[in-house]
């Protein structure tokens, strides 16, 4: 735990790598999934906007130190989001129907939510985004549960908690997050929350690949969700990214070894059905050979790695660029943490 921890806080202060963090990769972003408003639009869910894009969106605006394009997102969601009678966010808003749709939250969004303010406060010095932080912190401390000795995080407030079902989604350990959210608020034990999360992972994988599901029910000792399709898909693929982001070195084998198999040129794995062990290929999903790349660099950091070059165009999806971007910028701070820039 201690190597990991040396992770500690990857200083904001000093400008993107002009080799990871292009600009240009941050103009082709906002140009095409940031409104005016600060609305955030995934194009492969009919242009809705979420908790998860909003927070994706200002991570990366800190990132890329652009204080106006945070500020209207921030401002777009607290507005349009934080309409709760607590400080989560609701998690769904329609492009069509122009209004929330789902008033439940998603742990997910509201970590990364709060962990973007809690950097944009270190930042740019700005006390206003360290105290929304805060309380969301405040209100995500009402979500921890406990299963035999081990602490969690439900995935929302609503349905996923009862006499029969206590179900967690494991790319909702946001890895990093929790270390850094640990010097902002201690009402949740986040250290332990780190630890059982990586527990869960290592412990709960499954198929011939060994891999994670989207969506475990703890009441059948951590086995995928019987209300969901046994999937390591769109939810699950971040679980290595988060793991790598956070230095979490051991549990990524599995992951390697699995889209080792894949050549990535042409079509990359999506969907693995953990039952059947039938493997769905897709075109252009970039994210996945930019997350094994990543993998590999924190796994095996004195082999030469790069990442490959992300091909902008009309059809770009949402999801695929932001977990490409974000898959560049845990890389940067990797490499700044080696490097000893890191700040504690």
């Amino acid at each position: 735990m201690a190597g990991v921890m040396a992770l500690a806080l990857v200083s904001c202060d000093r400008g993107p790598s002009p080799s990871l963090l292009q600009q240009s990769d941050w103009l082709a972003y906002k140009a095409r999934f940031i409104a005016r408003d600060g609305r955030v639009l995934d194009n492969g869910q009919a242009q809705n906007s979420h908790s998860e894009s909003q927070g994706y969106g200002m991570l990366l605006a800190v990132a890329f130190d652009d204080r106006e394009t945070f500020r209207r997102i921030w401002q777009w969601t607290r507005t349009h989001l934080q309409i709760r009678n607590d400080y989560l966010f609701a998690w769904l808003w329609s492009e069509r129907e122009d209004r929330v749709v789902d008033e439940n939250n998603a742990t997910d969004g509201d970590l990364m939510i709060a962990w973007a303010l809690q950097r944009a406060a270190r930042h740019w010095s700005d006390d206003e985004y360290r105290t929304a932080a805060e309380q969301i912190v405040r209100s995500l401390a009402s979500l921890q549960i406990k299963v035999n000795g081990r602490l969690f995080l439900l995935p929302g407030k609503q349905g996923f908690y009862s006499d029969q079902e206590l179900v967690l989604n494991p790319s909702h350990f946001i890895l990093p997050a929790f270390r850094e959210l640990a010097a902002l608020d201690q009402r949740i034990d986040w250290a332990k929350l780190y630890d059982d999360a990586l527990n869960l992972i290592e412990k709960n994988r499954y198929s011939d690949w060994h891999l994670s599901p989207d969506w475990v029910d703890m009441r059948q000792g951590g086995r995928p969700w019987g209300r969901r399709d046994a999937y390591f898909s769109y939810d699950a693929i971040r679980i290595p990214l988060f793991a790598a982001w956070s230095g979490a070195s051991d549990v990524l084998p599995p992951y390697i070894d699995f889209w080792r198999q894949f050549s990535m040129r042409e079509k990359q794995p999506d969907i693995v059905d953990l039952r059947t062990g039938f493997v769905h290929l897709r075109r252009n999903f970039a994210a996945v050979d930019a997350i094994m790349r990543l993998c590999e660099h924190v796994a095996h950091p004195q082999k030469s790695t790069e990442l490959s070059h992300f091909v902008w165009s009309e059809q770009t999806n949402y999801y695929d660029a932001s977990l490409y971007l974000l898959s560049r910028l845990a890389w940067h701070e990797f490499d700044l943490m080696r490097k000893g820039e890191g700040q504690s």
